[in-house]
């Protein structure tokens, strides 16, 4: 089982649970500024594994194999929660319009080409629900991922603030 953690020192460390081992990555300096680490998956096809970071717009993938990185360019997503690696892919919950996710993001490790997923859901009666008056109450229902033994799964996790007499918001 592999981990990942950024150091104080803006250093990024692989962690082998398994063996108990660890190994400080070199980090591009687009990385030291936002400390944007997103996702760790397997390339099979390449028998590799792979970090993947978003920083500001851009996407930089990081060979184990090759100990390199790579920038795959500009990605006009907002990226939500850590990535979730199932069957050579890394999933993320994503949104290109809204600040809560709303869309599934996939990374094939192998082409290292993104799509978008359908959700496994009907848009029509679970699209993100954005509702605010006066600070007062706001609902919001977000995408999240995880993985379920071998299995990518998705919910929706819903967050209500209502707002009191006093001003200040309460959670349900």
């Amino acid at each position: 089982m592999l981990g990942l953690s950024i150091g104080d020192d803006h250093t990024l460390v692989l962690w082998n649970l398994s063996i108990g081992d660890c190994r400080t990555l070199p980090l591009p300096k687009e990385i030291g500024i936002c400390g944007g680490v997103c996702g760790l998956g397997f390339d099979s096809r390449m028998d590799d594994y792979k970090v993947v970071s978003f920083c500001e717009n851009q996407v930089l993938v990081f060979s184990m194999k090759r100990n390199l990185w790579r920038n795959l360019g500009e990605l006009p997503y907002s990226i939500f929660y850590e990535g979730v690696p199932a069957n050579g892919c890394l999933y993320w919950a994503a949104s290109k319009t809204h600040k809560f996710a709303d869309r599934i993001l996939r990374l094939n490790l192998s082409d290292e080409t993104f799509r978008e997923v359908t959700p496994p859901f009907d848009p029509s009666i679970s699209r993100p629900i954005w509702f605010q008056e006066e600070e007062e109450f706001i609902v919001v229902a977000e995408l999240n991922l995880l993985l379920w033994g071998d299995s990518l799964c998705v919910f929706r996790q819903y967050d209500h603030t209502v707002g009191n007499e006093g001003g200040e918001g309460r959670k349900r």
